[in-house]
């Protein structure tokens, strides 16, 4: 009866290449930043170079549909990427500075908005200079902890 129904389209067995995401965004954008290069292979290279390395669960894997053939790609890496980077190109020249410079100096910038960011690194510059600040925070933590219980 239903032979003749169309089979469903199978994506590519291969995941998307990251720089393939952030080139179609380059591509697309009117908002480049001075910090980011003109080329969108180099741009892309940048841009993954000034954000938080892939992790494991990370990894593209496939999607599958009930009868176990890959639909698409479930890529959380390409999509934080991607997400950091319109964010980003939405943000003003100023704010695009702020984060290049703090990202250099080793405070990654996770898409956050500019004032929690602002707080993030003037808690780094607290643990910075006082090599205690972390263990305090830490018992503070456990006091309130603590109060929480009882």
């Amino acid at each position: 009866m239903f032979e003749d129904k169309p089979k469903k389209q199978t994506a590519d067995p291969n995941p998307p290449r990251a720089e393939e995401v952030l080139i179609k965004i380059f591509k697309s954008s009117r908002n480049r930043s001075a910090h980011i290069p003109h080329d969108n292979l180099a741009a892309a290279n940048w841009w993954m170079a000034h954000q938080e390395e892939r992790q494991t669960a990370d990894l593209p894997h496939p999607a599958k549909d009930r009868d176990g053939n890959i639909t698409g790609w479930i890529t959380p890496y390409h999509d934080r990427l991607s997400y950091n980077l319109r964010k980003f190109l939405k943000m003003s020249e100023a704010e695009k500075a702020f984060i290049v410079h703090h990202v250099e100096r080793g405070i990654p910038w996770r898409g956050d908005d500019i004032e929690f960011y602002k707080m993030v690194v003037a808690e780094s510059a607290k643990m910075e200079t006082d090599p205690q600040y972390i263990d305090k925070g830490i018992e503070r933590m456990k006091k309130l902890a603590r109060r929480m219980v009882v």
